[in-house]
């Protein structure tokens, strides 16, 4: 496998990022509220559009199929076309500020934390489905399975929660760890699960029995995120230095069946967001600056 691995700049600090559903580019999320697609093969910047929000940090999701993006204005959700960035709907009603936000693959479902409590909303119809407790602190990390029946909650009290996303009730605990989860992965076809964090240790999971199949070490520093590769072959990580989000950290390319590390590089600071492209061919990743890394897998 070679890797090639380069740096594309922005015209402001990226936010988060995925790839367009055809691979053809990347989609990013910037700081000063304008979505960025940048062609994939040369890396220049291909188009921006204006998001109408007011610039600064905030939390961003997209959609696995690259369709559809969601960012927290106070408390309100605002759901954005990645392409256009027309805002189509406003999600209103969680009494909680907004945390973290995670879509399902077919964007119908998007979570988001807030407080002690994990929110699901139907993003078509714009209601909120459910809002359950999620144990004594704040949700650190979420996401949606595949087929959308169920989400992942890592909470900052230690524990990983599984619920289904129908009715709201927890189908698993997971009460094993003694410090926090901050990253979760799931697989696209659902066998896997991958969860990482304070302890620098990488988790890989069988998502059906919810049993430990493989642990990765090797991550200098805490986890902050995670992504995996369309085929399950890869994962990369990013990590974030626990003396201050402004250190610089690594990011790691790991091979999942051997459990060794492929390739490493360095991230200015915190790694915040992390994607595969839908060909498996690409990879990026941010640390909330605007130059971002930009990878590629050949045979």
């Amino acid at each position: 496998m070679n890797i090639q691995q380069r740096t594309l700049k922005s015209p402001s600090p990226v936010n988060a990022l995925v790839f367009a559903p055809d691979s053809s580019a990347l989609i990013t999320s910037c700081r000063d509220g304008k979505l960025r697609h940048f062609d994939s093969k040369s890396g220049a910047l291909k188009k921006e559009s204006a998001l109408h929000l007011d610039s600064g940090r905030r939390s961003v999701a997209f959609s696995p199929d690259g369709r559809l993006g969601a960012v927290n204005d106070k408390n309100v959700i605002r759901i954005f076309d990645l392409t256009s960035g027309q805002e189509l709907k406003s999600l209103s009603g969680q009494k909680t500020k907004v945390g973290g936000l995670a879509f399902s693959q077919d964007g119908k479902l998007l979570v988001s934390g807030g407080g002690s409590t994990v929110n699901v909303w139907d993003v078509s119809s714009g209601q909120l489905k459910h809002t359950v407790s999620d144990g004594l602190g704040e949700a650190m990390a979420l996401h949606v399975s595949p087929d959308g029946r169920l989400v992942m909650s890592a909470n900052s009290d230690t524990n990983v929660r599984v619920y289904r996303t129908a009715e709201g009730e927890l189908q698993r605990l997971i009460d094993e760890f003694l410090v926090s989860i901050f990253a979760i992965a799931w697989a696209k076809d659902g066998s896997i699960a991958v969860t990482a964090g304070v302890d620098r240790t990488i988790y890989v999971w069988d998502a059906k029995e919810w049993k430990i199949t493989r642990r990765l070490y090797g991550q200098p520093e805490i986890i902050s995120a995670l992504a995996l590769s369309p085929d399950n072959n890869w994962l990369l990580s990013g990590g974030m230095d626990e003396t201050g989000f402004a250190r610089p950290a690594q990011y790691r390319l790991w091979e999942i069946g051997t459990g060794q590390t492929v390739w490493m590089g360095k991230a200015q600071h915190r790694v915040s967001s992390l994607a595969f492209s839908p060909d498996g061919r690409s990879f990026a990743g941010t640390a909330g600056e605007a130059d971002f890394l930009f990878g590629s897998l050949t045979t």
